[in-house]
């Protein structure tokens, strides 16, 4: 599968969830957790596949990397949301429309720069690496091990900048030593 209708299916199945538990009666407050745990667990994999598969395949292109700062800040500013909702389920049925707007940023910012520099079969070997490292997190597997297990699906001239921009993830923040 391609990297495009990957990530279009992973976010069509968060939306269906997160619509799911709108759909929950309000009382009915331990299965609204059970199923918001899930959403959470859900979305860390995915926007970690994405940072890993699909940042790392455009960020070269980008003639500003603002709009790639902007998508982390989304994915982060979402990931904030939810657990908060997870802590106090107030206003828990703005999920939907949360993700919503995430996946329409994607639609008009991100995707149509892959697109349009991403070949054909850069975009499969992506895709099915996406799916494979997707796999491995969601099954709890350290991302670096998860890495390290898929990273022969992805293209060689990709695997420097994709284990970069894993361990970027990681450790956002380098140390300053002092002497």
């Amino acid at each position: 599968m391609n990297l495009y209708a990957y990530l279009n299916a992973q976010h069509t199945s968060a939306l269906k969830k997160a619509e799911h538990i709108s759909r929950l009666p309000k009382q009915d407050k331990y299965s609204r957790k059970i199923f918001l745990d899930d959403l959470i667990r859900h979305l860390n994999s995915l926007f970690l596949a994405e940072q890993v598969s699909l940042y790392a395949a455009v960020e070269q292109f980008a003639t500003s990397t603002n709009f790639l700062e902007s998508s982390l800040r989304n994915q982060e500013m979402v990931m904030s949301k939810l657990k908060s909702y997870a802590l106090d389920p107030h206003d828990d049925d703005n999920i939907p429309h949360l993700l919503h707007t995430y996946n329409s940023n994607q639609q008009a910012y991100v995707f149509p720069v892959f697109k349009k520099h991403v070949n054909a079969d850069t975009e499969y070997a992506l895709g099915n690496f996406s799916a494979q490292f997707y796999d491995q997190v969601f099954r709890d597997v350290h991302s670096r091990d998860a890495f390290m297990r898929t990273a022969a699906h992805l293209p060689g001239n990709l695997k420097e900048r994709a284990r970069q921009r894993l361990e970027q993830v990681l450790h956002p923040y380098p140390l300053h030593h002092t002497a």
